[in-house]
């Protein structure tokens, strides 16, 4: 599919974030990108992993996201949408505000995901607010909630710096 340009990162929850901290850091070279008290960013070369802390389900949790890129990602749902899948998104990220994310499920249930760099926070602000409304958490495919606010926040502490 045109637009998209590879595999952008993996997701699975852990028990414990400093155990699997230590393991991937340790043992693959993992790179930590940031650490929240519920959830770590890691890198192993350039494959980020996304996860959670939680009782690992790999029903939910196990998910695939792809790179997009973000001038070509309206024709990637649109075309997502028109096999009759239902999209959940777009989704912005407090920890991540220049990524935007889309979400759906293959036939067998497993959860993907699209998701687009920007380059400008103004522009995340744009789709957020153009797609508003076209979140559908009754799918249950993201537990991350609304960070418009927070990624409006960041905008405004870097344009009062």
């Amino acid at each position: 599919m045109n637009g998209i340009s590879g595999l952008s990162h993996a997701g699975f929850a852990v028990a414990d974030l400093d155990r699997t901290v230590r393991f991937y850091t340790e043992v693959l070279g993992a790179r930590v990108e940031w650490q929240t008290e519920r959830q770590i960013k890691l890198y192993v070369g350039d494959l980020g992993l996304a996860i959670p802390k939680g009782e690992p389900n790999p029903s939910y949790d196990l998910h695939f996201a792809y790179r997009a890129d973000p001038d070509l990602v309206d024709d990637i749902i649109a075309r997502v949408e028109s096999n009759g899948v239902e999209v959940d998104g777009p989704h912005g990220h407090g920890t991540e505000p220049l990524n935007v994310s889309w979400f759906f499920t293959d036939p067998d249930g497993y959860r993907l995901e699209i998701e687009a760099h920007y380059q400008t926070i103004e522009r995340v602000i744009a789709v957020l607010e153009r797609d508003s409304g076209k979140q559908k958490p009754q799918l249950g495919l993201y537990r991350g909630g609304d960070a418009l606010p927070a990624i409006r926040e960041k905008l405004a502490q870097r344009t009062s710096a």
